[in-house]
């Protein structure tokens, strides 16, 4: 989903739980090698969308971070601007790619 909201240039706020045995199990095993969870921050190698994981993803947290996301255009604009290479990066010219494979079919 996070990757959608990126597609569509929409800021977010990312909030995950996993199951207590399975978080305790990865933290005891050191399973968690990477250093975020959304695909949209793993994808810019920074923290675009806040993450609120586990035992800090509660009302009380979500609200005020979504209320910053909702009131502060700035912080969106800059989100935004982030976005942009990496909605680039994934497109690949895909469009073009589409047609230029049609065409080679067809033989035109």
């Amino acid at each position: 989903v996070t990757l959608e909201g990126l597609l569509v240039g929409r800021p977010m706020v990312v909030g995950y739980k996993v199951n207590p045995l399975s978080l305790w199990i990865v933290r005891t095993f050191k399973l968690f090698k990477i250093k975020y969870a959304a695909m949209v921050n793993i994808l810019a190698d920074r923290q675009l969308a806040l993450e609120l994981l586990h035992e800090n993803c509660h009302p009380d947290q979500l609200t005020p971070a979504l209320e910053d996301l909702l009131t502060d255009p700035d912080k969106i604009n800059q989100i935004e601007q982030y976005y942009q290479p990496i909605r680039q990066q994934l497109k690949q010219n895909a469009g073009q790619q589409a047609a230029k494979a049609v065409l080679d079919l067809l033989k035109i």
